[in-house]
């Protein structure tokens, strides 16, 4: 079974590789560059050499062997090379790291790469893999003539041609990024993946209540997954939740909004921070699985949201805002006791700001019952 491990420089793809040679010693595991690298390479060296690729895996005698390539390849441009037909469908994971990041890497490396060229190509990459309509002129513009691009021109969508699954490295050592892409690869059917419903609002709106309904009625079995089991596993002493402040883990930092009420923000040290990465890579490797996941989270800004959005891109994953008033939040932050006091006020006013879902609802007009119940059948429609 063929698998390509892509993404710009830095991202981890060629470091990966000693890891996954020690952890799947029975699996082909190739560096793209081991075909030999001219002192110029181009796109048409590129599209040539991802050819030649391929022809290694099919005239490969042993194909029940994992074959996994890992470097600059391009998913549009493997499925336009002449023996991308004789290729039942493409495994791809995309590797991708947040731009400081990756300078920050390309830069300690001290080789090429550390510029706005490669941002501006890992841009486009991240926006390839979720929308194979994005600008194919990057590929297609000086191309090799053999190349056929017309499977391309009206694809709206890769699910029928690839299966591609996408990995966050930015807060992920070398080891974590392996481990990751060998729990992609030793998935069983890479076409049975599991489903997601994203719960995302403010805390005390209710989206455990609902998470735990949703898990009652559905039909079929849902794990229910969010960043409080996780911080459950921690080290108590890492967290305070009273108001003070430490180093390591999460704690709530006192603020006074415009008019002039106490609010509270969760903030986060290192190790709260790998803890928060950590609940993204589980969600993509349970859904890599087969397991069907209910995601309960509070994304306070865009850009959290949108890492989710790009790394469950693959998926089918149904996204949901739970909404409720600012005084009945308070009134079940005050109720439930273990909340400090002006969380939900903070939260309540950012976390809903330039997100788009499939359904937004408002838990304090409706029962939990009645919640789960649209859910549910705006899932199933």
């Amino acid at each position: 079974m063929l698998f390509f491990i892509a993404g710009a420089s830095g991202s981890g793809k060629t470091a990966c590789i000693p890891y996954l040679k020690k952890s799947m010693p029975d699996a082909k595991i190739f560096d793209f560059d081991d075909i030999g690298v001219p002192e110029n390479p181009d796109k048409v060296w590129r599209q040539q050499s991802t050819e030649k690729w391929l022809q290694r895996y099919l005239n490969d005698s042993d194909k029940n062997r994992i074959y996994c390539i890992c470097g600059q390849v391009v998913l549009g441009e493997i499925l336009a090379c002449p023996s991308a037909s004789k290729i039942n469908k493409i495994n791809i994971c995309l590797l991708d790291v947040k731009d400081i990041e990756r300078i920050h890497r390309l830069r300690s490396r001290n080789t090429y790469g550390a510029n706005q060229d490669m941002l501006n190509w890992s841009a486009w990459l991240r926006l390839h893999h979720h929308d194979p309509s994005w600008h194919q002129n990057v590929i297609m513009d000086n191309a090799w003539e053999n190349l056929n691009f017309e499977i391309l021109v009206n694809l709206k969508s890769w699910n029928a041609l690839a299966n591609v699954t996408m990995i966050d490295t930015t807060l992920l050592n070398i080891q974590a990024v392996s481990n990751c892409i060998k729990d992609w690869i030793s998935n069983d059917s890479h076409t049975n993946y599991g489903k997601a419903i994203f719960l995302n609002g403010p805390s005390s709106s209710g989206k455990t209540s609902i998470a735990k309904k949703l898990q009652e009625k559905l039909s079929k079995p849902f794990m229910h997954i969010g960043i409080d089991k996780l911080i459950g596993m921690m080290p108590a002493h890492l967290n305070d939740w009273e108001g003070g402040k430490v180093e390591e883990g999460f704690f709530w930092e006192k603020e006074y909004d415009n008019n002039g009420n106490e609010v509270h923000h969760i903030q986060m040290g290192p190790y709260a921070k790998k803890v928060n990465a950590l609940l993204k890579c589980t969600a993509v490797m349970m859904l890599n699985s087969g397991f069907n996941i209910i995601v309960d989270d509070v994304c306070l800004d865009s850009d959290s949201f949108n890492q989710w959005k790009n790394i469950l891109t693959p998926f089918q994953v149904f996204y949901v805002g739970i909404t409720t008033p600012i005084n009945i939040l308070e009134e079940r932050e005050k109720n439930r006791g273990d909340r400090i006091a002006g969380s939900a006020r903070a939260q309540c006013a950012i976390v809903h700001q330039n997100k788009f879902y499939d359904l937004l609802i408002d838990s304090s007009i409706q029962s939990i019952d009645d919640c789960v119940n649209k859910i549910i059948d705006e899932v199933q429609q």
